[in-house]
């Protein structure tokens, strides 16, 4: 997994000047800095697609081994959008998604799941219901 991924909705010079700051120095950590530009088919989606989020933002930044500074200024200027597949943050699997989207999964896990027990990896909770009251009867 990335150590740093995010979406761009543009790719600003300050943005582009870190990273070649960062892979450009002799005492960087940073070997690897991989831009991806998203169009084509996951930029069109069908009206019944999945819920892979961020298909707007046409470009994602990877990094392998992020320094403080590259990741404060390219935090800056990206959406904090991730992707599932490149994603080892357990803690923003959210972030994966649209907020209607994972709104939506958390419904299907709280129908399917709502004892959370698949809930290894990339969890996604159910949603919270309020209790439902039962007649003494």
């Amino acid at each position: 997994a990335a150590r740093y991924l995010d979406f761009f909705d543009t790719l600003p010079d300050a943005a582009i000047d870190a990273m070649m700051t960062s892979a450009g120095s002799e005492d960087a950590p940073v070997t690897t800095i991989e831009i991806r530009h998203w169009a084509g088919a996951i930029a069109r989606p069908p009206a019944d697609a999945g819920p892979a989020g961020h298909r707007g933002s046409p470009f994602s930044v990877i990094v392998d081994t992020p320094t403080t500074g590259l990741t404060t200024s390219l935090s800056a200027a990206g959406t904090g959008g991730t992707f599932l597949n490149f994603l080892g943050d357990l803690g923003r699997t959210a972030s994966a998604y649209t907020d209607r989207d994972f709104r939506r999964l958390r419904e299907i896990k709280t129908a399917y799941d709502p004892g959370n027990f698949f809930r290894l990896g990339h969890n996604i909770p159910p949603a919270t219901r309020p209790a439902q009251h039962r007649r003494a009867g």
